[in-house]
């Protein structure tokens, strides 16, 4: 039905919604969620570092920078 990908493959500029959080531990989990990252929410990369090691995201009107392992668990759809 919907093609889900990896937040680190997505499209700078392009918005996204969030399908759900995989193979992270709970704490990690946890902390993404208190942070607004949850299923459903809307979701825009932003900027990608130049070694892609980080990637600056939109979610609930703020900024937040990821780190490549975490934006990787984190699954979306167009």
């Amino acid at each position: 039905k919907y093609n889900m990908i990896s937040l680190t493959q997505g499209k700078i500029g392009k918005v996204y919604v969030i399908h759900s959080v995989e193979n992270l531990p709970f704490k990690i989990k946890r902390r993404i969620y208190e942070l607004g990252l949850l299923p459903n929410q809307k979701i825009k990369v932003v900027r990608v570092s130049l070694l892609k090691k980080a990637y600056l995201i939109e979610v609930g009107g703020y900024c937040l920078t990821l780190r490549k392992d975490i934006a990787t668990a984190i699954k979306v759809t167009a």
